[in-house]
């Protein structure tokens, strides 16, 4: 898929047929989802999309998945805007954690999270790597972007896929979301819990 959109199959080894052209729609769906947020103003917690609205990194990716039908419904839980910088509780991978697995390199419509701070906390969706498209607050804006900016080229990232090693089974019903542990593992998020509890 390049930049301007083109219709390339994003056909994974051992995938074929429908599940395949199912992913291949979802992975474009995302990425035009992902675009209609361009030039929206960069604001903390904001889930608007246009020059009148306003989202942050975070928010961008749930909204994108939102709207394109991938994610349920989810209340927006609010956070101080530099929770990273005070924070070891990893919130952006407690909710991948089920709905995205864990992979190696990214494809277009993935998701990658680099660390900022403490955490996790930058997120941006792949449209062909190292090509992304985030809310990236510096700019004050939504906007295409390459990962090999120096702010983020050096830091480390992971990379997220909803289609590969995640539980799908109650995406889009509004219910939680149980299923496969990626790498981030129950430890880390029982660590997180401990955190929060003070146990």
């Amino acid at each position: 898929m390049s930049e301007e959109g083109a219709t390339t199959l994003l056909v994974r080894p051992g995938l074929a047929g429908g599940r395949a052209d199912e992913e291949n729609k979802q992975r474009h769906a995302v990425i035009a989802e992902a675009r209609a947020w361009i030039g929206t103003p960069f604001v903390d917690m904001g889930r608007v999309r246009g020059p009148r609205g306003g989202v942050d990194c975070l928010q961008l990716v749930y909204c994108v998945f939102r709207e394109c039908g991938l994610t349920p419904d989810l209340p927006l839980e609010p956070y101080p805007i530099d929770f990273m910088m005070h924070s070891k509780i990893e919130r952006a991978l407690e909710i991948l954690v089920g709905r995205a697995g864990e992979v190696a390199s990214p494809q277009p419509g993935d998701v990658v999270l680099w660390k900022m701070g403490h955490v996790f906390a930058h997120g941006a969706i792949v449209t062909a790597w190292p090509a992304i498209i985030h809310a990236w607050k510096p700019a004050g804006i939504v906007m295409t972007d390459t990962a090999m900016r120096p702010l983020l080229a050096r830091r480390p990232r992971k990379f997220f896929s909803r289609w590969e090693g995640s539980s799908q089974s109650s995406v889009g019903s509004g219910k939680s979301v149980v299923g496969s542990q990626s790498s981030v593992g129950s430890r880390q998020l029982t660590e997180n819990r401990e955190l929060r509890t003070g146990n």
